[in-house]
């Protein structure tokens, strides 16, 4: 058994460590947002204009603020804040009503027009300055800012040290303290959709990627309401998500007939509905994937040797279940 000899005090404190003091720490494990998906720090969502960011980013803080699942990932439930710097209170009432929110979700809004007024009649020197304050009074778990140009519009993003010092404290603050800062980004015009790059196609300098912890592009099928979301990141595994947009919820979901990675996503969708709904039989989740029986049983098995799921008999039926 390894002998932790090192505090995070101590990490904390020297500015220059050992190997023996890092090898001798007991780091804490790293705190989920979204499960293997979204963790302190700051995360970049880039994509095309009117593409369908900001909806997905309401259900971001949705599935947040009521700790519900999101694409098949379990959800460490927390406030949130979001900054909706291109929406009016009418919009997001439309939305927040489409996507069925719980009037008591602990998410608050700042709506367009409303950002200067936010923390100057506080007299903080800074947006920053503010933002840290407001985290450490509210136990903010998600911050989203959407989106980057409306936050600051005076910045040249093509100069890799002008956004970098812009960006730098934001992921900053966001380790520091324990909150993941979601900045809602733009690609450039020269993106193709067929040639996906997630670091050189957001907008502006390449040496800007290098400064958020986690990059997700977001690349939207021309005139469809499919997509796909491309992940990368320090701590996460590169991961693609298949996605269709449901009009009539306004829910970005897992696209499970897309043919590329479908048995994991199949596995997420389950995973999803069962963390929804607790116990649920064979038959249900035949019925929501809307696929052949003896198909879905397989899938079901493979799950339950795989230790993703438990299963028990009632009557003729199989009862499936998150393990414990």
């Amino acid at each position: 058994m390894t002998n932790y000899t090192s505090s995070m005090e101590d990490i904390n404190n020297s500015p220059v460590l050992s190997i023996k003091q890092i090898m001798e720490a007991d780091f804490p494990e790293i705190q989920w947002v979204i499960d293997k998906l979204l963790a302190p720090g700051l995360t970049l969502l880039a994509g095309p204009p009117k593409v369908g960011k900001s909806w997905l980013a309401l259900q971001i803080a949705q599935a947040v603020g009521s700790g519900k699942p999101i694409l098949g990932r379990n959800t460490k439930q927390g406030p949130c804040l979001y900054f909706a710097l291109e929406d009016s209170p009418q919009r997001i009432r439309t939305r927040v009503d489409l996507q069925k929110w719980d009037k008591n979700s602990p998410v608050k809004v700042v709506t367009i027009g409303k950002l200067n007024f936010l923390y100057n009649k506080y007299q903080f020197d800074s947006f920053g300055e503010g933002l840290v304050n407001d985290i450490k009074q509210n136990k903010y778990r998600v911050v989203i800012i959407d989106t980057l140009s409306r936050l600051n519009s005076t910045i040249d993003q093509n100069k890799i040290d002008e956004i970098t010092s812009f960006l730098s404290p934001l992921q900053k603050i966001g380790h520091d303290k324990n909150c993941s800062i979601i900045l809602i980004d733009h690609h450039k015009k020269t993106n193709d959709y067929f040639d996906k790059n997630v670091i050189s196609d957001v907008l502006g300098s390449v040496g800007k990627g290098a400064v958020p912890d986690t990059i997700i592009g977001f690349y939207r099928n021309k005139n469809k309401k499919t997509a796909e979301l491309i992940i990368t990141g320090r701590d996460i595994e590169d991961n693609e998500f298949p996605l269709k947009f449901d009009s009539n919820s306004g829910i970005w979901e897992i696209d499970i007939d897309a043919k590329e990675n479908e048995l994991p996503l199949q596995m997420s969708v389950v995973i999803n509905f069962i963390s929804t709904n607790g116990e649920v039989k064979e038959k249900d989740i035949v019925e929501h994937l809307k696929k052949d029986k003896g198909n879905v049983h397989k899938l079901l098995s493979k799950m339950v040797k795989e230790n993703l799921l438990t299963k028990k008999k009632s009557g003729k039926s199989n009862i499936y279940s998150i393990p414990q």
